[in-house]
């Protein structure tokens, strides 16, 4: 492990990416390769805070003892007390360097100005890297001045969201991915319908599934389909009937850019144009010029009385962008967030011997819930019987805004379970929460 601790410090010493590649290249081995596969995937280890330890001289472990050891906290066979214990007795036979570099894998931090992308370069496709996508600001006087009317009103799906690659090259595949990064595999069906679509291009939008009846099922059981997507056990049955709801499309260059180069308006309309009635998987987000706010307002109310979560209010000039853009306003009552699982409650008369509560915290643990309401009897079965599985993944939770709860912590109001979210790879902060929360207050 001497090396890869060499490898860190000559990393941490060097500001020039160019040179940092050149470094990591001249370390290149099965053992580096690990290193930053065990310190950049998207896996939590479970472990907040390091235990005191005292290090050796000489290590009595190597370095196999210690993916060994992370192996068993991602998979959570080792959790609580009993995962600290683990994690000391490990550090207390390391030496100072080897500690080092476990530390780093257990803390997710190569300590050196060390990307994914730039790790990518020596070892490609090693660390599956977050989908750009492009977000909307939440409902905000402040942010509603950014709007320049006329602008364009669009239903707000309850789907997955999906970026959908239709590459230049004849010899690379179409491929659709998470806003994490995740791979949606065998959506063949949906393949073929989006080749007949301009190549070179990311398509942006969401993922609905419809049951047998051809009928779009609820975002949870919907959801529960395109599980199996990122899971690669979805049937060929299933995967026909997933379906695709567009709202943008970038060019391949300009989503590697981080920036677009065509205004919205020009976008959409020639979505619309490619969009006709031959396509039976992929269609065009439902839209609405608007040229008032008041407009806007009446859209929005108009989705809400047909059942729809809300709104997205675009500027017609608008160009893509990979951030929450200012350029776009969310309008929507209920905030849905999503949340890390740190723990669990019994349940008590109907639920004794089975759970009650799911414990769940926001990414920065600034916000702190307990939710129980919402869950399914398979949900609770589930959940209850595989606990340590579950905990350091996310789940999505409905409610009616953020609260300050007695004991000084912030959490939600009337939260509702809504399903696990296995696209994700962080929670929401408590930053995010607080706009989503502010924004849907004003509007109602």
């Amino acid at each position: 492990m001497s090396d890869i601790y060499k490898m860190l410090q000559e990393l941490q010493n060097e500001p020039s990416t160019n040179k940092k590649v050149e470094i990591i290249e001249a370390y290149k081995s099965v053992y580096a390769k690990q290193f930053f596969l065990y310190t950049l995937n998207d896996v939590k280890y479970g472990i907040k805070k390091t235990p005191s330890y005292t290090t050796m001289i000489e290590s009595e472990i190597n370095f196999g003892d210690m993916l060994v050891l992370l192996d068993k906290l991602s998979s959570r066979e080792l959790t609580g007390n009993a995962a600290i214990d683990a994690v000391s007795n490990l550090l207390n036979k390391c030496s100072e360097e080897d500690a080092y570099v476990f530390l780093c894998m257990l803390q997710k931090k190569t300590r050196c100005g060390v990307s994914s992308a730039l790790v990518n370069n020596v070892y490609p496709s090693l660390i599956t890297i977050p989908a750009k996508v492009m977000k909307a600001q939440a409902y905000s006087e402040k942010n509603m001045k950014n709007i320049v009317f006329p602008a364009i009103s669009q239903r707000k799906c309850d789907g997955a969201r999906c970026l959908a690659f239709n590459p230049l090259s004849e010899d690379e595949d179409i491929f659709f991915m998470t806003s994490s990064g995740k791979t949606y595999y065998n959506l063949n069906a949906l393949a073929e319908e989006l080749s007949r679509l301009p190549k070179g291009y990311v398509y942006d939008g969401e993922l609905l599934v419809l049951d047998e009846e051809g009928k779009v099922m609820s975002r949870k059981a919907g959801n529960g389909v395109l599980n199996k997507a990122i899971h690669n056990t979805i049937s060929e049955e299933e995967a026909k009937r997933v379906c695709l709801v567009l709202w943008d499309c970038i060019k391949i260059d300009d989503y590697n850019n981080d920036k677009g180069t065509e205004p919205y308006k020009v976008v959409y309309n020639s979505l619309n144009n490619l969009l006709d009635d031959s396509f039976k998987r992929i269609s065009l987000v439902e839209s609405k010029m608007v040229n008032t706010r008041e407009e806007a307002f009446a859209h929005f109310k108009e989705m809400l009385e047909r059942g729809e979560e809300g709104t997205i209010l675009k500027n017609l000039s608008s160009k893509w962008e990979n951030k929450r853009s200012k350029n776009c306003v969310k309008f929507k009552i209920v905030i849905q967030t999503t949340m890390k699982v740190t723990g669990f409650l019994e349940g008590n008369e109907k639920f004794a011997d089975n759970l009650g509560a799911i414990l769940c915290e926001s990414e920065d643990g600034l916000v702190q819930v307990k939710v129980g309401s919402g869950l399914s009897d398979e949900d609770r079965k589930t959940i209850w019987e595989n606990k340590d599985a579950y905990i350091g993944t996310f789940i999505e939770i409905e409610s009616n805004g953020i609260i300050l709860a007695e004991d000084g912590t912030y959490s939600l109001f009337l939260p509702r379970f809504i399903e696990v979210r296995e696209d994700k790879t962080e929670a929401d902060t408590y930053d995010t929460i607080k706009a989503l929360s502010d924004g849907s207050q004003m509007l109602m």
